[in-house]
């Protein structure tokens, strides 16, 4: 790597990953960027450390999504199993105040 730069450049860490992760970083560690793609960590303490924990929130928050998409999954599948519900029929609801509620689904787009 050639770049116009006052000091050596070294490689201090590596992780499997590729643009999406890269960008997901960038984003997590936004408040620390000087220019482009450099980033001042000094006030997280050590920046392999930093970076490592960022990598470590973006896969934690990757695996959070996947389990609320695999619920949501199960939760259209559970809806459209019931007969009632699949027909666009009234689903129940909580009641508000003293007033039993019905709610009639709107259409599914």
């Amino acid at each position: 790597m050639s770049l116009p730069l006052p000091a050596p450049l070294s490689l201090l860490w590596t992780c499997e990953g590729g643009r999406a992760l890269e960008r997901a970083v960038h984003v997590r560690l936004a408040a620390y960027r000087t220019r482009g793609e450099w980033f001042d960590l000094t006030a997280l303490g050590d920046p392999v450390d930093a970076v490592r924990a960022a990598v470590k929130a973006v896969h934690a928050d990757a695996r959070a999504a996947a389990r609320s998409a695999k619920r949501a999954a199960a939760r259209r599948e559970q809806l459209d199993a019931d007969p009632e519900r699949r027909e666009g029929r009234v689903r129940q609801a909580r009641p508000r105040g003293d007033h039993p509620v019905a709610v009639v689904p709107r259409e599914r787009r």
